[in-house]
C-alpha cells in the first residue's frame, strides 16, 4: 500500500512524504510518469528499475527520474519511508539547461547531499513554502542533484 502525504506543492515543484507498506516481492507493472523526480529513502529499501536497469535503493542511494520514463517497483523487505520530489521541466531546464534526462538513474547520498535532504525536511516544519522550503529546495537540486547527475 502506498501513501503519499503532500508537504508542499508549487506550481513548478512538489515535496510528498510517500510511505510504502508493501511486502510485495516481484516487480510492479510498469508505470511511466510525467515530470522530473528525485526522490530520497529516509528509512527502508527497494528495487527499482528503469531502463531496463535495476537498482536497490536505500538511505544510501537516491534515485532520479525523467518524463516518459517506464519504471517498475519491487518491496522484497517490506516497506520504506521517502522524499518525493517533482518539479516541472520548466524547472528542471532552469537548473540542469537543456539536459532532458539524468545521466544517471541512481545517486549516492554523499554527507553534502544528506544534509541537503535533512535541510529541506527541517524547512518543511517551518510553514514558509515561498521562501525557506523553495530556497532548500533548490539548493538541493542544484548542488545535490542536478550537478552530480547531469555533470
Amino acid at each position: 500500500m502506498l501513501t503519499a502525504i503532500p508537504v508542499a506543492s508549487r506550481p513548478d515543484f512538489s515535496i510528498s512524504a510517500v510511505t510504502c507498506r508493501s511486502d510485495h516481492t516481484r516487480w510492479s507493472a510498469p508505470e511511466v510518469r510525467t515530470d522530473y523526480r528525485v526522490v530520497l529513502v529516509r528509512r527502508g529499501r527497494f528495487h527499482r528499475k528503469a531502463a531496463g536497469a535495476p537498482a536497490h535503493i536505500d538511505t544510501t542511494l537516491a534515485y532520479m527520474g525523467a518524463p516518459g520514463e517506464e519504471e517498475s517497483f519491487a518491496h522484497p523487505a517490506g516497506g520504506d519511508v521517502c522524499t518525493s520530489i517533482s518539479v516541472t521541466p520548466k524547472l528542471w531546464r532552469s537548473l540542469a539547461g537543456d539536459t532532458q534526462a539524468p545521466a544517471v538513474q541512481a545517486l549516492y547520498v554523499d554527507p553534502s547531499l544528506d544534509l541537503a535532504h535533512r535541510r529541506l525536511l527541517a524547512a518543511s516544519g517551518s510553514g514558509d513554502v515561498d521562501y525557506a522550503l523553495s530556497e532548500e529546495l533548490l539548493a538541493l537540486l542544484a548542488t545535490g542533484v542536478i550537478v552530480k547527475s547531469c555533470g
